[in-house]
């Protein structure tokens, strides 16, 4: 049963639960502080009663919270069906989740297909530890990246892949993308770092496009083991998510009301901590940008700043969609333009190990 037909909505049934427990709690205590009457120790006396206070506001707690677990049966509150909610992330896939949607490209007219690995990204299953001689390259960014509209193989990372290993056969080239729908360049980031590096990539591709402004970066997330810990210690509870839930109804919607300059520094200082993170990890890095960016360009500030090798794409026509699945989405086309142009830059900057 989905949380949608429910007999009775859940705030309901809390407040119904909640008015028995405090009544029936209510007259526990009375009959406990009874028990207890003060003696010759007045410390004692009040020690002992604020024990039981205690207790007994935690088994409200566990009431509410067992209620709540049978009341909504397997029913989980997930950022959507296919996404579940992360301490670090906010959000991510649902490992294993496969969708079919409707395609919005113009060259197939078709479905599009979704697949997510046992690592909650949409890429293939495959091991970890990195064969000798194989050379990764990670790709981080958003809906771009993920191939929002197009099949996994029209990804330009696929598409980078193939080509790069036209161009070096005696090198076994494997691409890794970490790109998630509606990831801000801090989640992209963390992503990366949870997921993209445990697969010891010598490359990292970084592009972000302008989902600054989603709610979600204002959540930003504390690395911080203890909080990561915390977070992962209440998002077991189901009266815990439930209510954070109610704080939190649409993660994906745009706050105009931020300053693109406020908007602009959360990204430069997630550029800055990825290019530190490269370079203590002795990873290639290389940040790509669009051209049409009136909003101003953070990544190619940083890459300047930080003497990071960094692509612009341009792809023509925006304005008549010649490329676009929609307003802002790059069908199979778009994703070619983008694929040729990150293979000019892999060779413009000699990524590359020369042949043996």
């Amino acid at each position: 049963m989905s949380l949608e037909k429910l007999p009775i909505p859940i705030p309901v049934f809390l407040a119904i639960l909640s008015l028995i427990s405090i009544a029936v709690i209510f007259f526990i205590d009375r009959f406990l502080m009874k028990k207890i009457r003060p003696g010759k120790s007045k410390a004692a006396y009040i020690s002992q009663a604020i024990v039981i206070k205690v207790i007994l506001l935690v088994l409200f707690f566990l009431v509410l919270e067992t209620g709540l677990k049978i009341y909504t049966g397997n029913e989980l509150f997930n950022i959507t069906e296919q996404h579940i909610y992360d301490p670090v992330l906010l959000w991510r896939w649902k490992p294993g989740t496969e969708l079919v949607e409707q395609s919005y490209d113009r060259e197939r007219k078709g479905l599009w297909e979704v697949k997510i690995n046992s690592r909650g990204i949409r890429e293939d299953d495959f091991p970890l530890e990195k064969p000798p001689g194989t050379y990764r390259i990670a790709f981080s960014g958003d809906s771009w990246t993920f191939g929002f509209g197009v099949d996994k193989e029209d990804r330009f990372s696929d598409i980078v892949r193939k080509k790069l290993r036209e161009i070096r056969p005696d090198l076994k080239i494997e691409t890794i993308n970490t790109g998630i729908i509606g990831y801000c360049t801090n989640q992209s980031i963390n992503i990366l770092e949870d997921t993209g590096f445990r697969y010891s990539p010598d490359l990292v591709i970084s592009l972000t496009n302008r989902n600054e402004h989603l709610e979600s970066l204002f959540h930003r997330r504390s690395n911080n083991p203890a909080m990561v810990f915390l977070r992962s210690l209440l998002s077991r509870s189901r009266l815990y998510m439930y209510f954070w839930q109610l704080q939190n109804p649409d993660l994906f919607a745009r706050d105009t009301t931020r300053k693109n300059d406020d908007v602009h520094a959360y990204e430069r200082d997630d550029l800055r901590d990825l290019v530190r993170t490269c370079r203590e990890k002795n990873i290639k890095l290389m940040l790509v940008f669009m051209d049409w960016d009136a909003l101003g360009n953070p990544q190619r500030e940083v890459a300047e700043e930080k003497k990071v090798p960094y692509a612009e794409i341009v792809i023509p026509d925006r304005e008549r969609n010649s490329f676009f699945l929609d307003h802002n989405h790059p069908d199979a086309g778009g994703h070619r333009i983008i694929a040729d142009e990150l293979v000019k830059a892999i060779d413009k900057y000699h990524f590359l190990p020369e042949k043996k």
